[in-house]
């Protein structure tokens, strides 16, 4: 296997580390089991580390849409990158899945911008609506 993926939880945000290549084959169904595992856990805030990320494949890319616009966000929650090397970050420029996640230098920036997401107040059309 040419895909480690390394899981940090807690109750803000899981830190998912990969390190390698996300590409067809157990690389890709790694990353997809892992990141829904997550997410049906209860845990729909994701920060992928792709820092060691050497090459991702049409295969991979799919996982990594479907992981960040669509589980996550279907959970309410969303997922990000954190310092994808040069040619990773082309192709996550290249294929727009930059317009859906944000990207940050550091784990610890990732974790922050969480951190503040859900400590912001409500809006007030949320405060307006009745509790359920």
């Amino acid at each position: 296997m040419f895909l480690k993926v390394q899981v940090t939880k807690d109750e803000l945000c899981a830190v998912v580390k990969l390190d390698g290549r996300v590409m067809l084959g157990e690389e890709s169904s790694l990353l997809r089991d892992t990141a829904r595992a997550i997410i049906a856990s209860g845990q729909p805030r994701l920060v992928f580390d792709v820092s060691d990320v050497t090459y991702v494949d049409s295969t991979g890319l799919t996982t990594l849409y479907a992981a960040v616009g669509v589980w996550a966000k279907n959970a309410g929650g969303e997922a990000v990158f954190v310092n994808p090397q040069k040619k990773v970050l082309d192709l996550l420029q290249i294929t727009k899945l930059l317009t859906i996640a944000q990207i940050f230098a550091t784990t610890s920036e990732a974790i922050e911008y969480f951190r503040k997401k859900v400590a912001q107040p409500r809006t007030q059309a949320e405060n307006a609506r009745p509790s359920r």
